[in-house]
């Protein structure tokens, strides 16, 4: 079945999504509360934690977007192989002639000299 490494991509990919999303929607509530301007009013070293925390959240966050488009292409290429494979069987098989083989086993066959005195 050519389709089955699609199926799979799609399941791992959206799996994939949702636990990001989920992390993504813990993270945001975290995310905004640091970007709030109370907290840069606060201290220039809460300012800068506050940048840092936000340069951790957008890294992970384009990690995270990375690894999802290369399981994808990966998924992809996955289900193109065996695309290929799938098409290079079909295209091997041929139809062959009819051939009945008890009668050629009979043509063969020695009968033993007892039956031909008969």
């Amino acid at each position: 079945m050519p389709f089955r490494a699609w199926l799979h991509t799609i399941v791992s990919v959206g799996i994939m999504l949702l636990a990001i999303g989920l992390w993504a929607g813990v993270v945001a509530k975290m995310y905004f509360k640091v970007a709030a301007p109370a907290v840069a009013q606060l201290s220039p070293s809460a300012a800068q934690a506050a940048a840092s925390l936000r340069q951790l959240f957008r890294g992970t966050l384009i990690l995270s977007f990375i690894l999802v488009l290369l399981v994808l292409a990966v998924g992809i290429a996955a289900t193109w192989r065996e695309r290929l494979r799938h098409k290079a069987e079909r295209a091997e098989r041929k139809r062959v002639p009819y051939v009945d083989a008890w009668k050629l086993a009979g043509e063969r066959m020695e009968a033993p000299e007892e039956l031909e005195e008969e």
